[in-house]
């Protein structure tokens, strides 16, 4: 069985390599599509590093007990 909170974080990994993939090679001309992209990019960025921070506090916890 899989570790479905591994599964996520390499999803949103691969998510990631696409939206920078898809802005090197297809640019948007608009800015504000531009910022789009990157927004979302720096979200899911934010949103694995709030996973990595609360997996450590759990860990921490753990090894504490």
């Amino acid at each position: 069985m899989s570790n479905p909170i591994h599964t996520f974080m390499v999803k949103m990994k691969e998510e990631q390599t696409e939206l920078a993939r898809a802005g090197m090679l297809y640019p948007k001309g608009i800015p504000f599509d531009h910022g789009v992209q990157v927004g979302i990019y720096q979200g899911l960025e934010k949103a694995l590093e709030i996973l990595g921070t609360v997996l450590r506090d759990d860990e921490d916890q753990r090894n504490q007990a």
